[in-house]
């Protein structure tokens, strides 16, 4: 029999944390489950320990990248071998409390949606070990109270996407599994928020999507979290995703998974959001003086004249989103 839910885990060098990852995914209440562990070639004793720990649990299934690929290809190499009804993905240096499957289980099970969000999360810094004492910093979404999503494309789109009311990582959504699968929802292969587009194929695919009243997942911030990393690693990477996530948006437009109709003028709204999405953290964050200008401009030169960027309807959408990040700075 199939376990009802699939915790997908992609690891890369994650010594210092993967068991007390999947340790606190054993220690839940709800225990009819698989853990998918996907290894992306990490150099340290990541993959040794799991495979020394977890042999001899059945519901652990550890596969290895065949080179080293990403979250984005390493999370769909887990979604493709689980066998869940649902599918929920964690990162491999976080826990979750030992309610949060139950949670997520029983939220997306009587509402019947293809999609569950929690409306928030804590942090912790590097340091956090789990003790009734610990005092957790909460993060809240903008618009916290429990909802389903709208499913008029307009107000689903301008409310959840466009002003963020819906935080993207996976980490605070539970999915269908075959919801995810029969609509193509893979992360897509970009150097930098495949989270956002992923978020916005699903805003475009699903029929219903709740927002409940939860917080039961832990991120972790230390030194090599993605938020932790520089400026200009950051920027080149939301420059170079570019074209890719452009593709990505009017394939979702001419989807026939697509359950809305999208006018010609909403599609270069969205476009522009995509990519205002993309530079909102990483350009305001040189603008404020993590680069100088000079770093800025030659990191432009550098990456907009590669010839995947030279095309003009990449340009075009450039250039309105960036100028929509200077008037929101």
């Amino acid at each position: 029999m199939n376990p009802e839910i699939s915790i997908v885990v992609p690891m890369y060098n994650a010594e210092k944390f993967i068991e007390l990852c999947i340790g606190s995914i054993l220690a839940q209440t709800f225990q009819n489950f698989e853990v998918v562990i996907v290894d992306d070639c990490s150099t340290d004793r990541s993959l040794e320990i799991v495979k020394k720990e977890y042999s001899n649990d059945p519901r652990i299934k550890v596969y290895r990248q065949l080179k080293n690929s990403g979250d984005h290809a390493t999370r769909n190499l887990g979604l493709i071998n689980s066998q869940g009804k649902y599918v929920y993905f964690m990162d491999s240096d976080d826990v979750i409390l030992e309610n949060t499957l139950e949670v997520f289980y029983n939220a997306i099970e009587e509402s019947g949606a293809d999609v569950v969000h929690m409306n928030s999360y804590f942090i912790t810094e590097d340091d956090f070990t789990v003790s009734p004492n610990v005092k957790l910093e909460r993060k809240f979404d903008l618009n916290p109270t429990p909802r389903f999503l709208s499913d008029d494309l307009a107000t689903r789109m301008n409310d959840e996407f466009l002003n963020m009311g819906l935080y993207v990582t996976p980490w605070k959504k539970i999915s269908r599994r075959d919801f995810l699968i029969e609509s193509g929802l893979y992360f897509p292969l970009v150097p930098q928020n495949e989270d956002l587009l992923q978020l916005f194929g699903e805003l475009c695919f699903a029929k219903e999507i709740q927002v409940i009243d939860a917080c039961c997942y832990i991120h972790r911030i230390h030194p090599k979290s993605k938020m932790k990393q520089s400026a200009e690693v950051l920027f080149r990477r939301a420059l170079k995703s570019l074209p890719t996530a452009i593709d990505f948006a009017r394939e979702v437009f001419s989807s026939p998974k697509t359950i809305f109709e999208i006018p010609r003028h909403a599609q270069d709204v969205l476009e522009v959001g995509i990519v205002f999405g993309l530079f909102t953290t990483y350009m305001l964050r040189s603008y404020r003086g993590e680069l100088t200008a000079e770093q800025i401009n030659e990191i432009l030169h550098e990456v907009l004249y590669q010839p995947s960027m030279m095309n003009p309807e990449v340009t075009r959408v450039l250039i309105n989103a960036l100028a929509a990040c200077l008037i929101s700075k």
